[in-house]
């Protein structure tokens, strides 16, 4: 089991700022200690 530690973001998609409006559309996750990258999408392609 690894117990390393990951950064995470969440990308959005506004379309509308003046009604607060946002779209979840991925997630991008950082493991420093092995300079690894992971995008993950909510759509399947």
């Amino acid at each position: 089991m690894n117990t390393g530690t990951y950064h995470h973001a969440l990308l959005q998609y506004r379309y509308s700022q003046i009604l607060g409006e946002v779209m979840n559309v991925g997630l991008i996750v950082y493991f420093p200690s092995q300079l690894y990258n992971q995008y993950l999408s909510v759509f399947q392609h």
